[in-house]
């Protein structure tokens, strides 16, 4: 079969629609499929606001189980690694490729989160290394390898790739072309209301009545959140972020390698256009700015449930007491907006110390690989992956 790989163009979005909603048989409003949410994703690079340099206006916060269809990886039927880095063609980067057959039919696509890692470790490499994460990979059953095409496609120009919680299917694929395992990153998850167990779907009765009782037994258990030798932080909502937060980011990249945490990153998750994410400072009570999140909540079950994620929560030390007090302040901020359960990612050891203590527990991991042909990336130090990464921030 003959095929054509390009990038998206508007006129594609509609059956671009459809195909990832019938590919992945998920529901045909699904919001990670829907026409303008895929225009933001791939479509609104040269349209997004550029950092907010002026301080931001700050405000008090207003009064009052894993994605089930993990869309980075249902490729077709795979017979050929590869994946070279070529040139890297001129104009801006495309974030999406659709593949078509004679016809003009879409017959796969892929999906792309173009950022870079960061950090001192990577001093070797001038501090910073471009990467990309694979998004929305979806190829016909009867488009044999079109996955590898798009995905040599996708690697051209770029140094290394990375993937965080890919499915079996793509990670077969994965592993051949080059990418290694380099760590486990704990999903952590606080249910905030024991009746969640009676309105999430997908569970049967017993397992219903277990997490009921488990929880509602945990809720008597546990020590209160914030209590102890915890240092006080206020969390404040802000509408935009600004320079103000470079020297968090600064700090931050002292200890742990992360993506890209500038301005119109984080402004851009702001504009999501379906659900309201929201975002925060954090200072402490000399008013010195300590952190920064992004939270958003979720309706899932039909509206029945609402999951409350950290998309990010990044702070400029490592001290787990401080990470205690954001993570309480989150808790309370994302149950004042109605989320019945709360997840957390926790890649590094404070983040993962602060959330236990704050009375989360975790169940899965899920899989971070690296393909780094040129060994840019070194192993050992600790990496800060959220959310943020991929699509899993409103999914």
């Amino acid at each position: 079969m003959s095929r054509d790989i390009r990038p998206l163009e508007p006129r594609d979005l509609a059956e671009l629609s459809r195909f990832l909603t019938a590919g992945f048989h998920a529901d045909p409003d699904a919001d990670f499929a829907a026409p303008e949410v895929l225009r933001w994703k791939y479509l609104g690079a040269e349209s997004r606001s550029p950092p907010n340099l002026s301080p931001n206006r700050e405000g008090e916060a207003p009064a009052e189980p894993e994605n089930p269809a993990r869309r980075e990886a249902r490729p077709p039927e795979e017979t050929e690694a590869g994946g070279g880095e070529g040139a890297t063609p001129a104009g801006p980067k495309p974030l999406s490729y659709v593949a078509l057959d004679e016809s003009g039919r879409i017959i796969g696509h892929l999906g792309l989160c173009r950022t870079a890692f960061e950090g001192r470790a990577l001093e070797a490499a001038g501090g910073r290394v471009e990467t990309i994460h694979i998004i929305d990979w979806l190829g016909s059953p009867g488009a044999r390898a079109v996955g590898m095409s798009l995905m040599r496609r996708a690697h051209q120009g770029v140094p290394t790739q990375f993937g965080l919680g890919v499915s079996p299917s793509a990670l077969v694929v994965g592993e051949r072309a080059g990418y290694d395992l380099r760590s486990l990153v704990p999903v952590y998850t606080r249910v905030l209301r024991p009746g969640y167990w009676l309105r999430v779907g997908g569970l049967n009765l017993p397992r219903r009545a277990l997490g009921l009782v488990r929880d509602t037994i945990g809720r008597l258990r546990a020590p209160g959140i914030g209590r102890g030798s915890v240092p006080r932080l206020q969390m404040l909502s802000v509408e935009r972020f600004g320079d103000e937060i470079a020297p968090i980011v600064r700090a931050a990249g002292e200890h742990a390698v992360f993506t890209s945490r500038d301005p119109a990153r984080l402004n851009d998750f702001l504009a999501f256009p379906r659900q309201h994410m929201t975002g925060w400072h954090f200072r402490d009570d000399s008013g010195a700015l300590r952190g920064f999140a992004l939270l958003n909540v979720i309706p899932r079950d039909r509206g029945r449930t609402r999951i409350g994620k950290v998309v990010d929560c990044l702070l400029d030390d490592t001290e787990v007491s401080r990470w205690q007090a954001a993570f309480t302040a989150i808790v309370r901020e994302l149950g004042r907006q109605g989320a019945d359960i709360v997840q957390a990612y926790a890649s590094t050891p404070w983040s993962a110390e602060a959330l236990r203590r704050c009375g989360f527990v975790s169940r899965y991991s899920v899989k971070f690989h690296i393909r780094d042909r040129r060994g840019l990336v070194p192993h050992g130090p600790a990496f800060h992956l959220t959310p943020l990464e991929g699509d899993y921030g409103y999914t």
